[in-house]
């Protein structure tokens, strides 16, 4: 729980730090610095630690696959769109990113 916290409180953090909005959207900047170098979707990814950490934590180990359903659900719905959008509104630097680093980890 705690590694799905520090990566989401971080992500947070760096969209501040640089004016922009967590909603894709209206995003104004592309983030490529702090866990955006290393996904790009860490935030997603701190939810499904934290997801997995209440599973575990609460011992209840039928909660397990909802990581993987959770996962699964963001990448053939949401990050689907919001890869479009976000190739729309930065195009090229977008699609570069897209190539340079992974969508997960």
């Amino acid at each position: 729980m705690l590694i799905g916290l520090i990566i989401m409180v971080s992500t947070v953090y760096l969209f501040r730090k640089h004016k922009t909005t967590l909603e894709w959207k209206t995003s104004r900047t592309l983030l490529k610095t702090g866990f955006y170098k290393y996904s790009r979707n860490p935030i997603y990814i701190g939810l499904a630690f934290l997801i997995f950490g209440l599973s575990v934590y609460s011992r209840n180990v039928l909660a397990l696959p909802l990581v993987g359903l959770f996962l699964v659900a963001l990448r053939f719905g949401v990050i689907r769109i919001e890869e479009r959008m976000l190739a729309a509104t930065f195009g090229k630097e977008y699609l570069q990113y897209m190539i340079d680093v992974r969508r997960w980890l």
